[in-house]
């Protein structure tokens, strides 16, 4: 992640690291635990990149709140704690700064219901269902209608596309990256998918998935491109599938901290 964004300027960004014994050998620790993000960068940004606010961090330099708003969201406390230190904010400043990225993030999707939050707590927001790093072999079921998904910036969160693969290994019996037809429904079972407008069968179709043959197999790409589809149309609730699926993610990376 370090050397992608900063080339050879990783170094002095790992220097920058809170170095704990109990984090060695990891170099820095995460602002968010679901993205690489860590405390050196924000340092780095406010001492090399002339980063002067939260908003100049999670959506000038390290662009979180356009990859995860709801994430931006939560790593706010750590980032203000870090900058605090780096620039000698009082209570006031921190407070204002909150305020100021909540704001910034409201543009991003999140719901102007946030701007209620208690300005200068101290602890971060609930993670209930967030926690932790992603667990890539425990099946887990797609939260389809979980709020929080309308303001990410991807089909699937970390947690949704750790299930998936889970589950997917689960049926891949030879290991090639495909599954019968066959056991299709199983797997979506398995990942407790709620039953699509129109019917699933109509989804396979418009991927052009054989599903009336049972001896034939559907490769990852093909089943994850069916279930961005359905989680689209189950959010939409009425909406019909598209006519073609073989759309494949952009992925985001860093502009390259631009003021």
């Amino acid at each position: 992640h370090l050397s992608h964004n900063y080339g050879d300027r990783a170094w002095a960004v790992c220097a920058l690291g809170d170095h704990k014994a109990a984090q060695f050998p990891s170099l820095g620790e995460r602002i968010h635990p679901l993205y690489p993000f860590i405390d050196a960068e924000v340092r780095y940004a406010v001492q090399y990149e002339y980063a002067l606010s939260v908003v100049d961090v999670i959506g000038r330099r390290l662009r979180l709140a356009f990859l995860d708003a709801q994430a931006a969201r939560e790593s706010i406390p750590k980032v203000v704690g870090i900058m605090a230190a780096e620039l000698g904010w009082d209570d006031a400043r921190k407070n204002a700064e909150r305020r100021k990225a909540l704001e910034y993030l409201t543009t991003m999707g999140l719901p102007d219901t946030i701007l209620q939050e208690v300005e200068g707590a101290s602890k971060e927001p609930s993670n209930q269902h967030r926690n932790g790093y992603v667990n890539w072999r425990t099946t887990g079921s797609l939260d389809f209608l979980d709020p929080a998904s309308y303001y990410r910036r991807g089909v699937f969160s970390a947690e949704e596309i750790g299930a998936i693969l889970s589950a997917f290994s689960e049926f891949d019996v030879h290991g090639d990256g495909h599954i019968e037809v066959k056991d299709i429904r199983p797997f979506f079972e398995s990942i407790k998918v709620p039953a699509p407008p129109g019917g699933l069968d109509s989804y396979l179709k418009e991927a052009e998935i054989n599903h009336a043959d049972p001896t034939g197999t559907v490769e990852f790409e093909q089943m994850f491109n069916v279930l961005a589809e359905i989680k689209d149309s189950v959010q939409a609730k009425d909406r019909l599938p598209k006519e073609n699926l073989k759309l494949n993610q952009i992925p985001t990376h860093r502009s390259g901290g631009s003021v």
